[in-house]
C-alpha cells in the first residue's frame, strides 16, 4: 500500500509479493540485494504451514540510524507463489518517504487500489480465511484494526466497485 496510495498512512514492515512458481530464482536475486544495499543478512522465516498454499517468508536485516540500543532490525518479506489472480495491475514507481534510493527509480508492476480493496476485505472476514479474532491464545485486535485502517484509506482512493467485487469473490 505504500506504493499505491498517495500519502502512506501507516508503517509496515512487511513487504508482500507473487511470485509464479518456478519463474525466478530467489536465490540470486536475493544475492544482489544483499549486496547492494543497506540489508546485511537475510534469514528465512519458517512457520508452520497450516494451509496448502505455496508462499515463503524472509527477514531482511539492516542496522536502523535511529536506534540507540545497537539493534539490528528486519523488513519481512512474504512471497506468495502463483500466477497473478488480480484484474488490473498498475505501474508504480518504487519510491516514498521511507525508501532510500539511488540512481533511477525502479518501477514495478503492483495490484490496483480496487484489487488490493477486495483482498483486504478478504482478509477481513475472521470466520473464513482472514486475521482470526485469535490466534496461539492470543487476540488479534490490532490486526483487525490495522486492516479496517486500510480498508477506509482504500475505500477513499477505489473507483471501480466491480473489480473490487470481483477479486473478493
Amino acid at each position: 500500500m505504500a506504493l499505491l496510495l498517495p500519502k502512506v498512512k501507516r508503517f509496515s514492515i512487511d513487504i508482500d509479493i507473487i511470485v509464479p512458481p518456478g519463474e525466478i530464482d530467489l536465490a540470486d536475486v536475493f544475492a544482489s540485494i544483499l549486496k547492494n544495499s543497506q540489508f546485511t543478512r537475510l534469514e528465512a522465516n519458517e512457520r508452520k504451514a497450516i494451509s496448502q498454499i505455496d508462499k515463503a517468508h524472509y527477514k531482511f536485516y539492516y542496522q536502523p540510524v535511529t536506534t540507540h540500543l545497537n539493534q539490528e532490525e528486519y523488513i519481512l518479506l512474504d512471497i506468495l507463489y502463483e500466477d497473478n489472480p488480480y484484474q488490473a495491475l498498475v505501474e508504480r514507481k518504487v519510491e516514498n518517504i521511507f525508501l532510500e534510493v539511488e540512481g533511477a527509480s525502479v518501477q514495478v508492476h503492483i495490484p490496483s487500489v480496487e484489487d488490493i480493496l477486495g483482498d483486504k476485505l478478504a482478509a477481513f472476514a475472521p470466520n473464513t480465511t482472514g486475521v482470526p479474532y485469535e490466534k496461539r491464545g492470543k487476540g488479534q485486535e490490532i490486526n483487525i484494526i490495522k486492516q479496517l485502517y486500510d480498508i477506509g484509506n482504500l475505500f477513499n482512493e477505489a473507483e471501480n466497485i466491480a473489480t473490487i467485487t470481483q477479486t473478493y469473490y
